[in-house]
């Protein structure tokens, strides 16, 4: 049973660790305000902005990679949503004191993890589909992207809030789940 929480814990981990612009603005904030979705498109706009910067892309290219950008990006949205779907299922059920069946357990990692196959295969058949249109220069510098990107982005919270901010932000965040929902 312990093995299998631990594992249930890494998996619901790995499902909210996904990139926002993954995940449609209404999903994302539920319960939010027009504010929170506009702060969305604010960043995917910076992000559109930041990638066209990066990789050096004409107008030409520009126009040809992002459409196929952006079909990634439902394509990976929605096997997010179908991870979230059935993480949910065992949230619920822990939650509610419900007892959980070893094999809907196993059978729900089992389909998690093949969901998260799936996302590495679309994102290698995009990479891959780069070519007739990126130089491998560009290619190259589109790999680790996101990875600078987000840390960007995160450097860029913190040094606006500062880190008193960011302390008082965490601790607000931690109180406001504790009250919505026992943590398990």
């Amino acid at each position: 049973m312990m093995k299998q929480t631990i594992l249930l814990t890494l998996l619901v981990g790995a499902a909210s660790a996904q990139p926002p612009w993954v995940r449609a603005p209404e999903a994302s904030f539920v319960g939010g305000s027009a504010t929170q979705g506009k702060q969305h498109k604010r960043m995917e706009m910076m992000k559109m902005w930041h990638l066209t910067d990066a990789l050096n892309l004409s107008e030409e290219e520009a126009q040809k990679f992002f459409p196929r950008y952006k079909a990634l990006g439902e394509e990976l949205k929605q096997i997010g949503e179908q991870q979230k779907a059935l993480l949910e299922q065992i949230r619920e059920k822990a939650e509610s004191g419900e007892d959980i069946d070893k094999r809907d357990l196993d059978r729900i990692v089992k389909e998690v993890s093949e969901l998260e196959q799936t996302r590495i295969e679309r994102k290698q058949k995009f990479f891959e589909g780069l070519d007739d249109m990126l130089s491998p220069n560009q290619r190259a510098r589109y790999l680790g992207f996101d990875l600078r990107f987000r840390k960007e982005l995160r450097e860029g919270i913190r040094d606006r809030h500062g880190p008193e901010g960011m302390k008082k932000r965490k601790k607000m965040g931690r109180m406001k789940r504790d009250r919505k929902r026992p943590r398990f």
